[in-house]
């Protein structure tokens, strides 16, 4: 695993700062299809999604199929409002990209709604209905 990673999962924003300033590419894909963006979402860091967010490529997938917002709502996280940060914080950058990532499902078929419905994270629902999920997706 790349040192950017690192500075991403554990939200080490003075070393992440580093590497980059060092010219470490930021877009690097990892064995699970992840950058240190998908990283530092997968983890809750919102200080370094915002940092990474304008110089990173946006529309990855991880292995999974999994896009930025996918991760977002099941961040790894014991903390629920660090979960509803992350999930804030890209909903704001995706609504200013017209993003439809919203809608988007995984591998499995699953859209982000289908992700926090299951793990019954209420706040992250309301979210995600606020930006016109779609409510009917199938997986």
């Amino acid at each position: 695993m790349a040192p950017i990673y690192y500075a991403a999962m554990h939200g080490s924003s003075s070393v992440l700062e580093s590497l980059v300033e060092a010219g470490v590419d930021i877009n690097f894909v990892d064995n699970l299809g992840r950058t240190a963006l998908l990283w530092a979402i997968s983890k809750g860091y919102t200080n370094i999604v915002r940092r990474l967010w304008g110089d990173s490529k946006t529309g990855l997938r991880d292995y999974n199929g999994r896009t930025a917002l996918h991760l977002a709502v099941i961040v790894d996280v014991n903390e629920a409002s660090k979960r509803d940060d992350v999930v804030r914080v890209l909903l704001e950058e995706l609504l200013k990209k017209g993003a439809a990532i919203i809608k988007s499902k995984d591998r499995f078929g699953r859209t982000p709604l289908h992700l926090s419905a299951g793990n019954g994270y209420k706040a992250v629902v309301k979210l995600l209905l606020d930006r016109e999920a779609t409510i009917n997706a199938k997986d």
